[in-house]
């Protein structure tokens, strides 16, 4: 005989190995998603120490007595509307599309003593917050 056709044993064995193949590849493809976001917000993160650092050079250069750096054992935190406002750094958009509150997201410049400071940032963003205390 000259069967040309597919039976509906063979459609419901390859929808069942489509399944099986889902169950098994759809955890690890999350995972994977979950890590490069997270891994977006911490390269977020590592941006906006860097343009507060560029941002104390700066003003450092210019020696300029209206700069906001601390004093040693004080701290100031600059908010990243203002990295962005001055244009030391440009505003990110999250993973999933949102975006980052530019008023409480900052970072905090804790003065060391001889122009040696400590910086730790604070990011809020849709999805995501800084797990630090400093932060609540």
């Amino acid at each position: 005989m000259n069967n040309r056709g597919v039976s509906i044993i063979e459609i419901i064995g390859v929808i069942i190995l489509i399944g099986i193949i889902g169950i098994i590849a759809i955890p690890g493809v999350s995972k994977y998603i979950l890590n490069a976001r997270l891994t977006t917000y911490l390269a977020y993160e590592d941006s906006m120490e860097d343009a507060a650092k560029n941002a104390v050079i700066d003003c450092i250069g210019k020696n300029s007595r209206s700069c906001d750096v601390p004093s040693k054992d004080e701290h100031v935190d600059v908010k990243l509307s203002t990295l962005i406002n001055e244009g030391f750094i440009d505003e990110f958009t999250t993973p999933s599309g949102g975006s980052c509150d530019l008023d409480k997201s900052f970072v905090r410049i804790i003065g060391r003593g001889n122009l040696n400071y400590k910086f730790k940032v604070c990011l809020r963003c849709d999805g995501y917050n800084t797990d630090d205390e400093m932060c609540e």
